[in-house]
């Protein structure tokens, strides 16, 4: 269940779970958020309205638009968000072009107006997430230590021989590469 907790896990050392193992996306925002180093006068936070079917392509494009300007010159930029938001985008632009003549494809994974540099990513990971994050794909860092002797993999036969049981103590974690507005702008959303 580690793709599940990668944004809303809590670390939690008496846990058992493993949204208990470490702290998620979501979890390491909010606490930049709160020590002020994720901020509006930074650049590299926005707070924006609960985004709806109505209005769900001019708050993305909004949050572009607040990116520094030497993160929107990134070619390849991911705007990572939960599936909801996406599907709400994918309505919005429904609405909004509708049959216009250039639509000649129904593909709403790119933002519209930004020449295809911004993938929109809808990930289940982040279902309930207010969370939404502008930033390059190499800037979310995923890891696990598979260098020392303290990860182990245990393999056991059982009875049936169409059965493995496998046993794992790993280290696993997530973090911001950066978190400086060239590299990221997280945008939150709040309550009207």
């Amino acid at each position: 269940k580690l793709a599940k907790a990668i944004f809303v896990g809590v670390r939690n050392a008496t846990g058992n779970k493993t949204a208990d193992l470490f702290n998620g996306f979501d979890t390491i925002a909010a606490k930049e958020i709160t020590d002020g180093n994720l901020a509006a006068a930074k650049g590299n936070y926005i707070a924006v309205e609960t985004i709806t079917n109505e209005n769900a392509g001019d708050i993305l494009t909004a949050i572009y638009e607040a990116a520094s300007e030497e993160l929107q010159d990134e070619e390849h930029l991911k705007m990572f968000m939960p599936k909801s938001v996406k599907k709400m985008y994918e309505k919005w632009c429904a609405a909004e072009f509708g049959a216009a003549v250039y639509n000649a494809s129904y593909n709403k994974n790119v933002l519209h107006g930004t020449d295809n540099t911004v993938e929109l990513v809808g990930l289940t990971a982040m279902k309930g997430s207010k969370f939404i994050y502008l930033t390059t794909k190499g800037n979310m860092l995923v890891g696990c230590d598979q260098k020392s002797a303290q990860e182990k993999v245990k393999i056991r036969e059982c009875d049936n021989p169409k059965l493995l049981q496998f046993f794992m103590c790993l280290f696993f974690g997530v973090q911001f590469e950066f978190i400086e507005k060239e590299r990221i702008i997280v945008a939150q959303q709040t309550a009207a």
